[in-house]
């Protein structure tokens, strides 16, 4: 993708020089904020929303959960709404906020979502028919017909 990108870029003007590293230098590079641009591989950001805390930081900039919008992206609206959703029982308001932590990241661009990864899955029901899809996913938000919970009655 970084070299696709790239090509992208180059076509307006913009010269990248493409570093590859491991997964645990990517992390570390990205929460300490030393990168001008990144392209790594995670989850998405189905199932429930508070997948969004990945971008609270404090008032420096360091992550208050993952690295997911670099050490130097902070948003004191951000933060403030999210911690309010995060104790919303009413559902409606919850959902307007909700809305406006993805206008924030929208306007503010801390991370660009580039694709989300299509699956497949296939069953024979003659064999076994009790799976099931799992809309807010698995593990991180991971939406799935693969649920263990479906083998055991």
């Amino acid at each position: 993708y970084a070299e696709l990108i790239a090509s992208y870029l180059k076509e307006i003007g913009i010269e990248l020089e493409i570093k590859t590293y491991d997964d645990n230098t990517v992390k570390t590079l990205i929460g300490e904020g030393n990168f001008t641009l990144a392209v790594n591989g995670h989850g998405s950001f189905g199932g429930d929303p508070i997948l969004l805390a990945r971008f609270a930081s404090d008032s420096s900039g360091t992550p208050k959960v993952t690295a997911q919008g670099g050490k130097n992206w902070h948003n004191e609206e951000y933060n403030k709404i999210l911690d309010e959703s995060l104790i919303a029982l009413d559902k409606e308001k919850r959902y307007e906020l909700v809305c406006r932590l993805q206008e924030i990241i929208a306007e503010e661009l801390p991370t660009i979502t580039m694709y989300y990864k299509l699956n497949a899955t296939v069953y024979n029901p003659e064999v076994y028919d009790g799976y099931y899809y799992t809309p807010d996913g698995i593990g991180i938000a991971i939406p799935f017909a693969y649920n263990k919970l479906c083998f055991v009655e």
